[in-house]
């Protein structure tokens, strides 16, 4: 207890005290709409939304002391900086009765860097229950926030067209770069889902790039767990799938990468010709595609076009990137498609899920779909994939690119592409008694001017039996030293040709490199 009298009142001239201060915002302060309701009884929407728009555009913290608080309309965030923080996953838990989104938090503006400018934001301590909430509704949707935080979990959107988390970038060039942190995901429709919308006026972008996110799920067998949609991608980031699911009613799948779906359009005889396509988000350089029987006069399908002169749903195509627009002899109909594909790449990739139950229908490990002339892809990834449990998971539909550099259980039709290290180091001009790194790569690559003789290969790595190759880009043969010093088995009568590469092998018990066949 703080002081005498009634401890609840006490607390309270505490909260206004630390408010003063500028410390945090605490949505049980009276001064916001009266307070919001902890026991969950009444809707706190307005007490939320009030302790947010007291921090105006400047970065600060809502608190959400633990509690359970019914939400019946959407509570926005729209200012980089501002954090929802709870007492815990388990502990603050507020229950959704929107039809559309809980938590809302966005950008328009772009982050520039240095000079005081402010990024990122977050939602921590808090779970987010969607059991009430309406059909297309979203637990925490958040885009276009550079370096976002997360430790939070949303379940239980189970509406038709519903997410639990719906990381969905509208606005800002630069996407929702560098998010970190951990999710828990259950029950949804879909459980986590990776998207770009444009909003009107506003080029978006798809990345997602450098995420380092650990996502954690429980499906039921209800929906898809993590779906990389309508061309957002991740490259150079490090992303963990863990979790469990179950039969369902339909194909689900762990992971899904889907392109932008094509539109249907109608084109006006004009010069130039101009498209209108209902519900697009086409901006000026986007390339896109178009197919059906009735193009109109000078295009074809299936040829690569850019957009130029994008206005709201009109837009007209150019043969080049910049270029000018194509004009037409005649109207025409069909889908436009945009060039565009979801992707994975240049990034750890772990996946552990595990597959429970019997009846229903079998899940599925990883869903590539299909997008315009460019395939989904996980590409120049490395980790472990682990589709384990007692019931088994379906496979891919591995029609696309996926190339991965590590072990892969459960699935026979996604084979790893290693050697780990899919690119060459580059270690340059050898000369004679040189010596060829080894450590941290699987393939090295050298240049010999000329005949190279007395060569090491550098030994003692890590792990038995590595596989490693090397690489003669040259003019001239290497011949390496006697096995004691360069540490190659079968050592001076060891020859690498011009323009010719040798695998070895790593014997640990001998210390040794052993050429392979």
């Amino acid at each position: 207890m703080v002081g005498s009298g009634d401890p609840p009142v006490d607390m309270d001239d505490l909260i206004d005290t630390v408010n003063a201060m500028g410390a945090t915002t605490n949505v049980l302060n009276a001064a916001y709409a009266g307070g919001a309701d902890a026991s969950g009884a009444a809707d706190s929407s307005a007490a939320f939304q009030a302790a947010v728009d007291v921090l105006g555009g400047n970065p600060g913290v809502v608190r959400v002391p633990a509690g359970t608080y019914k939400i019946a309309s959407t509570v926005t965030a729209s200012n980089p900086g501002q954090y929802f923080v709870g007492d815990g996953r388990w502990a603050t838990i507020i229950n959704s009765y929107v039809t559309g989104d809980c938590l809302r938090a966005y950008t328009t503006s772009n982050y520039s860097g240095g000079g005081g400018g402010v990024a990122g934001g977050g939602i921590r301590g808090l779970t987010v229950d969607g059991t009430n909430a309406g059909a297309g509704s979203a637990g925490i949707h958040v885009g276009d926030l550079y370096n976002y935080e997360f430790d939070c979990g949303a379940r239980h959107f189970q509406g038709t067209g519903s997410k639990n988390f719906w990381f969905d970038n509208n606005y800002a060039v630069n996407g929702m770069e560098m998010i970190t942190g951990r999710i828990w995901a259950e029950n949804g429709t879909t459980n986590v889902q990776f998207d770009v919308n444009a909003a009107s006026g506003y080029t978006p972008s798809g990345s997602f790039d450098r995420a380092n996110l650990k996502i954690f799920l429980d499906g039921k067998g209800k929906g898809n767990l993590v779906v990389l949609n309508n061309g957002a991608y991740i490259v150079d980031g490090d992303l963990g799938i863990y979790g469990n699911t179950d039969y369902g009613s339909a194909e689900y799948w762990v992971l899904t990468l889907t392109g932008p779906s094509g539109l249907s359009f109608t084109a006006t005889n004009a010069s130039p010709c101009v498209f209108t396509a209902s519900g697009s988000a086409f901006f000026n350089g986007n390339a896109v595609t178009l197919s059906g029987a009735s193009l109109p006069t000078g295009f074809t399908a299936g040829t690569t076009y850019y957009v130029v002169a994008a206005s709201g749903t009109t837009f007209e195509l150019s043969a080049t990137s910049g270029g000018s627009a194509i004009n037409s002899t005649s109207t025409g109909s069909g889908t436009v498609q945009a060039v565009q594909r979801s992707e994975i790449g240049n990034s750890v990739l772990n996946i552990g899920v595990e597959c429970n139950g019997t009846s229903g229908t079998q899940p599925g490990t990883i869903s590539f779909g299909t997008t315009g002339t460019i395939g989904n892809q996980i590409n120049q990834c490395r980790g472990v994939i682990d589709f384990s449990g007692n019931n088994p998971f379906a496979g891919s539909n591995n029609a696309q690119s996926f190339i991965f550099d590590g072990p892969v259980y459960g699935d026979n039709k996604l084979q790893p592409a290693g050697p780990l290290g899919l690119y060459p180091y580059k270690a340059g001009a050898l000369s004679s008694s040189g010596t060829i790194p080894t450590k941290f790569q699987a393939m090295t690559e050298v240049t010999t001017s000329g005949n190279v003789t007395g060569v090491i290969l550098d030994g003692y790595p890590p792990d038995n039996w590595r596989l490693i190759y090397v690489i003669n880009d040259g003019t001239g043969t290497i011949t390496f030293a006697g096995s004691g010093t360069s540490n190659v088995a079968n050592g001076t009568t060891c020859v690498i040709q011009p323009n010719t590469c040798q695998g070895f092998i790593w014997n640990n018990d001998l210390s040794l490199w052993f050429p392979t066949a």
